[in-house]
C-alpha cells in the first residue's frame, strides 16, 4: 500500500540560498528542508539552480572538493 506525504511549501524561502552561500550552510539548509532540495537564487530572486542531497552524495563519492 502506497502512502503519500504532503509537504507545506508555504515557507519555500526557507530553502533558498545565494550563490555565495558556503557549502556548509547550504548543507544545513538542505538538512532542515522537508523538500530535500535547496533553491539557489540571485539578488532578484531568480532561480540559478538547485542542490539536492543526491548531488552532495555524488560529489562526496567522486572525491570532488567542496570548498
Amino acid at each position: 500500500m502506497a502512502t503519500s506525504m504532503k509537504y507545506s511549501i508555504s515557507n519555500w524561502r526557507d530553502t533558498c540560498v545565494s550563490a555565495e552561500t558556503s557549502i556548509r550552510q547550504t548543507l544545513e539548509v538542505l538538512n532542515q528542508s522537508a523538500l530535500k532540495v535547496v533553491l539557489v537564487i540571485d539578488s532578484n530572486d531568480a532561480l540559478l539552480g538547485i542542490v539536492t542531497d543526491g548531488d552532495v552524495r555524488r560529489t562526496i563519492l567522486k572525491n570532488i572538493p567542496m570548498e
